[in-house]
Order: structure tokens, then sequence, then C-alpha cells
């Protein structure tokens, strides 16, 4: 953790399977894979995964902030949790039995004053995905937590307004061929920008 947001991209370790021990902050990880992030599995020499994965990156705090830390993930495919020296501290989508995909969905998860004590500390990240991908697939980023949030509200709000453009020009589409109904490619048109600006606003 730093006291300028910043991106966590090398010294990560990565291992394939599930264990509760990976969490601890105590586990041995010096034969996990060295890996960078973001990158789907495929793309880091990992292939043909479908299942559990975890990460692990070690990081140390010299003194202790006076403001709330935190880390964003700006996305995951397609399941995960987070951890900081055993302890859960969040994530998205569910795992199996009662596995819901929820990939690409940015999320900040807050720190908790133990995880900044002076001394060493592990992030650790259990992933599970059973589709064609997986892995830390976005940005993951470190600093305070205000300034974490106001970059989430600035992609958010890019985000809403580049989806308010598209529908907008959807109804110019819808309502061109409302006036000439034998322009059907208006009509596809609409569907396709209408549909495209919903799925930016999901």
């Amino acid at each position: 953790p730093t006291t300028a947001v910043a991106e966590l991209r090398g010294g990560w370790r990565f291992t394939p399977g599930d264990s509760v021990v990976y969490s601890q902050p105590g586990h041995n990880d010096a034969a996990w894979r060295v890996i960078e992030v973001p990158g789907t599995w495929g793309r880091r020499g990992i292939p043909a995964l479908r299942g559990y994965g975890w990460y692990r990156i070690h990081y140390s705090v010299d003194s202790v902030p006076e403001e709330p830390l935190g880390v964003r993930f700006a996305g995951v495919t397609t399941a995960f949790e987070a951890y900081v020296d055993g302890r859960l501290i969040g994530g998205t989508g569910d795992f199996p039995p009662h596995y819901r995909a929820r990939s690409l969905v940015a999320v900040i998860l807050s720190l908790p004053s133990e995880a900044v004590t002076r001394g060493e500390h592990v992030l650790a990240v259990r992933v599970y995905s059973n589709e064609r991908v997986g892995g830390i697939t976005e940005l993951v980023q470190a600093g305070p937590l205000e300034e974490l949030e106001a970059e989430d509200f600035r992609v958010s709000a890019f985000i809403i307004g580049v989806a308010l453009l598209v529908i907008g020009l959807s109804i110019h589409q819808v309502l061109y061929w409302a006036r000439r109904p034998e322009a059907m490619e208006h009509l596809f048109l609409f569907i396709f920008a209408a549909s495209l600006g919903v799925m930016f606003l999901m």
C-alpha cells in the first residue's frame, strides 16, 4: 500500500488448485509461478485451466498511513475472493456449487487496519473460472480509498456518458425509421445501438 494510487502489476505468484492455506500469510509460496497481472491464464502460460487458481503478492508497511487504504480490482474472470493475511475482505461472483460468473465487474475493497500495520503482509486472491478464460484480467490498483473511489467514479461517469450517447443515437435511428418504414437498416441500427447502450449500463 502507498499514499498514492499504484498499479500492482509485478511481484505476483500464482498456482492452480484450491486450498484454504493459500490465504494464510505463513504459507510458503516460493515454488509458485511468478506472474504479472493483468492477463488471462492462457496469456500467462497456464493453458486449459478450468477451475481454481490463487494469486499472492507480498507487501511491507514502513509507517502506518493516516488515511484509509484500499485495493481496486478493475475486473476478474469470473469469480473471486480477496484475502489479506488470511482475512476475507470481499470479492464478486459465486463459487461452486452455486457458480455465478461476474466477469469484468470493478470492485473496491477496503483494507482493514491490521492490514496496514508495520511489517510484512500478504494479499491473496482466490479465482474460479469454468469458462474459456480466467484470471485477474484487468488492472489492480492500491492506494488511498478516497482516490480509488474518485477514479472509479470517473470511469463510471465516462461509461454512462458513452451509453447515453449510444442510446440517443439509437432513438434517432428509430425515429427516422418511423417516418420511413421501408428503410429497415435504421431499425436494425436502432436495435444494435440500443442493445449496446444497455450493455454499457449493466
